[in-house]
């Protein structure tokens, strides 16, 4: 007897070191999921900065933003397509009319002009303020998820109208690429076509603008090489990825509300590398650049609390409606 009740407590607590084993892994596992969308979208900040400093040093120094942003869209296709051909072979969605436009354009927005009116601005300007000038990124794709069909001016005359402009397009690009990610969720495909089809029509635009000349298509062993590998692999290829994974869980507001942190390790590195000055008015803009884009922050996601209420609430009352029904017909029968 002594025997089995050992045995059955034995069990009992072999089973609850099992359950609380279980128990902890699952909260593990629950935070690492959680703590997911943050840390990549940190992880591309230090990218971005990286690009901004490194770009802004190749193109100040001589290399044609044309040809970098064809070179950049080249190696970010070669490095993803063999990992979109193996991993996605089975789950690659069929290629519809729509989604062959709506990746067109995406490669029409980010490569050819996001990209390019950057590198323009950044040539004019500085590093730290291009990355500034990044966290306007929210507030014109909110502005641009309420109103799509607004005639927006297009001419470029100055270098901070240059950022400005390409601020404005990236707004635009992450809300196709929301939307294109409905109909076409593998991410690793879509990333590669865009930067292949990007990288079509960047050549298009280079020899419409430098001709014949074969100068500025040359590249060596040098800082314009590893601008291209860098800006290709990190900041068009990973990054199209990333994107595409957490703007499928959080939303196009959530991928942009992380951009503070590129402007505050670009101001860092572009002083130490490109003896750039931080000035006190830059560090006060910067602040309320800050302080405006997490209010923005802010009251979007009170307005998605306020509208999951009430739809919870819409749901709810039909069936506390049933249920008093249910109620009185009881009390009356019981009667």
């Amino acid at each position: 007897m002594l025997n089995e009740f050992n045995g059955v407590s034995t069990y009992i607590y072999s089973w609850h070191h099992v359950c609380w084993a279980t128990y902890l892994r699952m909260g593990f596992v629950e935070v690492i999921t959680t703590l997911k969308p943050y840390a990549f979208m940190v992880l591309l900040q230090f990218g971005y900065s990286g690009m901004f400093v490194i770009s802004v040093a190749s193109i100040k120094s001589g290399m044609n933003h044309f040809v970098l942003v064809v070179y950049r869209n080249v190696i970010a296709a070669i490095v993803i397509a063999p990992f979109a051909l193996y991993f996605e072979r089975k789950v690659r969605p069929k290629m519809t009319l729509t989604t062959v436009i709506k990746i067109a354009a995406l490669a029409l927005l980010e490569p050819v002009l996001d990209q390019n009116l950057y590198y323009m601005g950044a040539n004019l300007t500085s590093a730290s303020f291009a990355s500034a000038l990044y966290n306007m990124i929210p507030a014109m794709t909110f502005i641009m998820a309420i109103i799509l069909r607004e005639k927006l001016p297009w001419r470029i005359k100055q270098p901070k109208q240059q950022l400005a402009h390409r601020d404005l397009i990236s707004s635009g690009k992450l809300r196709v690429l929301s939307n294109t990610l409905e109909s076409y969720s593998a991410e690793l495909s879509l990333a590669t076509l865009i930067c292949l089809m990007g990288a079509m029509m960047s050549s298009v635009v280079t020899l419409a603008v430098e001709g014949a000349n074969a100068k500025p298509w040359s590249i060596g062993w040098d800082m314009r090489l590893a601008t291209a590998v860098y800006s290709g692999v990190i900041c068009s290829g990973i990054t199209y990825y990333v994107q595409g994974i957490v703007m499928k869980e959080r939303g196009p507001v959530f991928v942009t509300a992380f951009n503070p942190i590129c402007m505050i390790i670009t101001a860092i590195l572009g002083s130490i590398i490109l003896a750039e000055q931080i000035t006190l008015g830059s560090v006060i803009g910067a602040v309320i650049i800050v302080i405006g884009l997490y209010a923005l922050i802010w009251g979007k996601s009170k307005d998605q609390a306020s509208q999951s209420s009430d739809t919870s609430a819409s749901l709810q009352l039909p069936v506390a409606a049933t249920d008093s029904r249910k109620l009185e017909s009881n009390s009356r029968h019981s009667k």
